[in-house]
């Protein structure tokens, strides 16, 4: 993608992606082969190539198009809207679910640290955040269609075990989280998600204040940046990026809400 085209479909991967999409006899096996390819390495490296995150974006859009409809703020077709439209349409409506689930966790790949088109989109300041919303906003989307599901860990509301504050935290390591009352939060028993095996958490950094939620066993354990006092609300941003950086080196993810 050159650095002005933040939107899905901008770039050569993407587009021959499509046209292989709408081209093929079996979409269904070629969407899912892109994607299964982008979910894990076979080298065992954690990173994530370019041009395997770019053929997936678009695979997963041609999936979001078949839900929701074409999104010229996600995707630009470059003239190519009919083919965008009949290659989702042929997707079939029993592979739609088994995607969006993968697709979450695939696009929280790309815009993971270890993605190289993750890497080279950050040198863009001016675009990067229009370029990540895309993906982010196409998160979201397959999140609504699994609440839609009755998915049991999304169906509403939620049962919440527990409301911790920041100011209870004693420390933070791999492991999890350890608050001064002897409790703990432990990442790898919040990894049932079902969209990703290493995902443990809800976080909304622009809700008031700012949160985690986290998948415990038996219901969510909410964990809220919650400090007050003069310099209380840019010292809880700061912490609550503090912690989403912490989940993320511990080797887990959280979904942006």
């Amino acid at each position: 993608m050159s650095a002005c085209d933040y939107q899905i479909f901008c770039n050569k991967t993407a587009m021959d992606t499509l046209k292989k999409i709408a081209g093929s006899s079996d979409p269904d096996a070629l969407i899912n082969e892109i994607v299964h390819r982008a979910s894990f390495n076979e080298s065992g490296s954690e990173n994530l190539d370019s041009e395997t995150a770019e053929s997936a974006a678009a695979a997963l859009a041609v999936v979001y198009t078949r839900f929701f409809g074409y999104d010229r703020a996600i995707m630009y077709s470059g003239g190519k809207l009919e083919q965008l439209c009949r290659a989702s349409e042929r997707i079939s409506k029993k592979n739609l679910e088994k995607l969006a689930v993968t697709g979450q966790y695939v696009l929280e790949r790309i815009l993971d640290r270890n993605s190289a088109l993750n890497e080279k989109w950050q040198n863009d300041p001016v675009n990067y955040p229009l370029w990540s919303g895309c993906l982010l906003k196409m998160i979201n989307g397959f999140d609504r269609v699994l609440c839609l599901k009755n998915c049991d860990l999304r169906r509403e509301p939620a049962v919440m075990l527990r409301i911790y504050s920041s100011s209870e935290i004693k420390s933070v390591d791999d492991w999890g989280i350890h608050f001064r009352d002897g409790s703990e939060i432990s990442f790898p028993d919040c990894t049932h998600a079902p969209w990703s095996m290493k995902c443990v958490a809800y976080r909304d950094g622009k809700a008031f204040p700012p949160y985690f939620d986290f998948f415990t066993t038996g219901g969510r354990t909410r964990l809220q940046f919650d400090k007050g006092g003069i310099f209380g609300r840019s010292q809880n941003r700061r912490e609550f990026e503090q912690m989403h950086q912490a989940i993320k080196h511990a080797g887990f993810s959280s979904l942006k809400l």
